[in-house]
This record gives C-alpha cells, sequence and structure tokens, in this order.
C-alpha cells in the first residue's frame, strides 16, 4: 500500500564511533516523525562501506519518494540484512526439516552461490541488491563455469527460487531474483534399452566376474529400482515369503510406499544372497554388496560405465536403461500399460504410456508387411 506520508532525506553519520545510514518517516502510532538508523559497523572495509552507503541512502530515498514507510510496510522491516546473514537464515530455516536425502543437493547448491558471491566481494551487500540482474549474470557463470545444460540449469533455477521463496515469505525480500531468469529448453538425453545381444552378454558377464554388481543389475530389471532407492533399502525391506518388497515413502522417489512384486527367477536368487546377512543391513553397501554403510547412487552408475566400456556397450546405454529394456521385452509378453505402471510405481497411465513412447524399440510387423498399397 503507497502512503503520501512526510519524511526526511536518508544521510549518513559516519562518527567515530558509530557509522550509520538515518532518515525518517512518520509513524502513525506515535502520530509523529520517527528518526530510524540502519548501522553499517559490520562492513570492516572502509571503501566497501562507503560504496554501501551511497547504494542504501539511494534505495532509501526512491523508496520514500514512492511513498512507501517502514512503520507501515512490513516488507521492509528486513530488506536491509546483508546477503551473508539472509542466505545463513535459509540455510538455518531449511535444515529444520529438509529430508536427509536432499540436504547433500541443497548444501551443494548453496555453496556454488556463496562461494560466486564471495568472488563477487558481495557476501556483505544488502538482500535487496541481489536483484535479478544479479541472479542472471549468476546463472549465466554456470554455464560457463560449470559447462551445465538446460536440465541441470532448471534444475539449479527451481533450487533458488526455492531458496529465495523462503526470504519472501519471511519478509526480507519482496521479489525473488530468480523469477526472472527463464528456464531452458531441455534436450532430452540420446539413450535406449539394451539389445538382446548387449543385455546377454552383459548379465553373463557380470554374473560370471561381478556377482553382487549382477544382483544389483536385477534389482533394476526385475523390480524397477531407481539407484537411489537400492542404496537406502535395507533386506528387511523384502518379504521373501510373500514374494515383495515394501519401497517406504521415505525411500521412494515419488514420496509414496510402493510394493513391488519380484518375479520368481529373481526370488530364488535373493533368498540365497540375502541369507548370508543381517536384516538390517542394506540391499546395497560398499563394494555393492550388503552392508551398514550408505553409499552414492551414482557410485552405480561409473561402476556399470567400466563393465560396459569393457564389453564395447555403447555410450547411449545406461545402467538404468536395464528398466528400460525390461519395460520393452514385457510389452513384448503382452503385458498391459496398466501392469507396467503399477510396477514402475508411476503416477498415472499418461506418464507410462509417454515413458513406453520414448524407449519402445521394436516395430509392428505389420507396418512392413501389410502396410495397405494405394494401388490396389
Amino acid at each position: 500500500m503507497s502512503w503520501n506520508l512526510p519524511y526526511r532525506y536518508a544521510q549518513r553519520s559516519a562518527g567515530e564511533t558509530r557509522d550509520y545510514v538515518f532518515f525518517a518517516a512518520f509513524d502513525p502510532v506515535k502520530g509523529e516523525l520517527r528518526r530510524k538508523r540502519i548501522y553499517l559497523d559490520h562492513i570492516s572495509n572502509k571503501k566497501t562501506r562507503d560504496r554501501h552507503a551511497i547504494r542504501l541512502i539511494d534505495h532509501i530515498n526512491k523508496k520514500l519518494d514512492a511513498g512507501q514507510n517502514p512503520f507501515i510496510d512490513d516488507t521492509n522491516k528486513k530488506q536491509y540484512t546483508t546477503i551473508k546473514e539472509a542466505l545463513q537464515f535459509v540455510l538455518d530455516f531449511k535444515n529444520m526439516y529438509i529430508r536427509k536425502r536432499t540436504k547433500h543437493t541443497f548444501d551443494s547448491r548453496m555453496n556454488v552461490l556463496t562461494d560466486w558471491l564471495e568472488k563477487k566481494k558481495m557476501m556483505s551487500s544488502f538482500i535487496f541488491e541481489l536483484n535479478g540482474e544479479v541472479a542472471m549474470t549468476f546463472m549465466n557463470s554456470l554455464i560457463s563455469d560449470r559447462k551445465i545444460k538446460g536440465r541441470t540449469w532448471n534444475n539449479y533455477l527451481i533450487d533458488y527460487r526455492t531458496f529465495f521463496n523462503t526470504l519472501i515469505k519471511n519478509n526480507y525480500i519482496a521479489k525473488n531474483p530468480f523469477h526472472s531468469v527463464d528456464k531452458m529448453r531441455e534436450q532430452h538425453t540420446n539413450k535406449r534399452p539394451f539389445t538382446d545381444e548387449e543385455v546377454k552378454t552383459y548379465f553373463a558377464h557380470v554374473q560370471k566376474n561381478d556377482y553382487d554388481f549382477f544382483v544389483m543389475s536385477l534389482f533394476i530389471y526385475y523390480m524397477a529400482l531407481r539407484p537411489a532407492e537400492i542404496c537406502r533399502l535395507k533386506i528387511s525391506d523384502f518379504f521373501l515369503e510373500k514374494g515383495i518388497a515394501i519401497v517406504p515413502a521415505a525411500s521412494a522417489k515419488v514420496g509414496e510406499q510402493r510394493i513391488i512384486p519380484i518375479a520368481t527367477p529373481f526370488l530364488i536368487i535373493l533368498k540365497d544372497y540375502f541369507s548370508k546377512y543381517p536384516s538390517g543391513y542394506r540391499i546395497c553397501s560398499q563394494k555393492f554388496c550388503p552392508g551398514t554403510v550408505e553409499i552414492a547412487p551414482t557410485r552405480m552408475a561409473e561402476h556399470f560405465r567400466i563393465i560396459a566400456d569393457h564389453l564395447n556397450i555403447a555410450k547411449d546405454v545406461f545402467f538404468y536403461c536395464l528398466k528400460d529394456t525390461a519395460a520393452d521385452r514385457l510389452l513384448e509378453a503382452g503385458f498391459t500399460t496398466k501392469t507396467i505402471r503399477d510396477l514402475f510405481g508411476h503416477s498415472s497411465i499418461a506418464i507410462t504410456d509417454k515413458y513406453l513412447k520414448k524407449i519402445r524399440t521394436s516395430i509392428d510387423r505389420k507396418l512392413i508387411d501389410q502396410f495397405p498399397d494405394p494401388l490396389k
């Protein structure tokens, strides 16, 4: 809300003991002009403090001319917090409820931003100075410094928008600077299912030479478990006498509990494999065998690539493509889209249809053998 109220322009008072900017605006509660001070002592470097004082005075005076009043407008209360203090607030606030498995990504994103701001010597700037132009410059730096592309750019952008939405909700800023940054068009990863020869060669090799990783591969092929889910599940989540596994909501990507049937050939393997370990062990730990230590799911993809290169399996075939290979074969065997949806844990048939359209490699022979002849 705008108010046309008396005020006194901002000035600086740089005394021997304290350094601050002050101005006055009408306080409707007291019915008189009220002075407000913003201290600059926390900025140790004099040149930096002088620069911020000039910017601060200009910022305040523009707001006063626009009719804004710090004693009426709640959004002005925390805008003079430094960027360092504001980001620390976000960090502390998020850590109160953030899930353990997402904390690593959260901390990483925040470190990337703060490192960049420190290089630009902006951590002592006021939070209102981190505007859309600064946000755009930072995002562009990710392309040159980190070589990120569309999907990764968008993931970074979503996270930073979320961080700064926290500041909006807590009255540090009125506008999210990252909302002025557009998403980037994503290029879909070129990937495909294994060919029949590739999957046969791969499974024969790991079964003979890397049995623990052979079992990890079957978790994806038979149960459509994501690598991150494999790393979180414990043997106690498998009920082999009932032929099912239960993926708890806290371990599932979609945040909902999944009940997954275990195909008979794999069930036989698991009964023997799990019998050697305590039920409290994770199904995948160090060296890709059951244990107590949680490993990063990316280690599985890295290990697969070493094996795939040894077997001359093409670069467009990834570890998680074992799931795509299974889907392709299930369709060939006559399984319905609904069955595949339930196995994969998709929220709708539409998502499954979209997924199957991407990975479908077989061609209906009727399009080759029985396509209607336009001359007949």
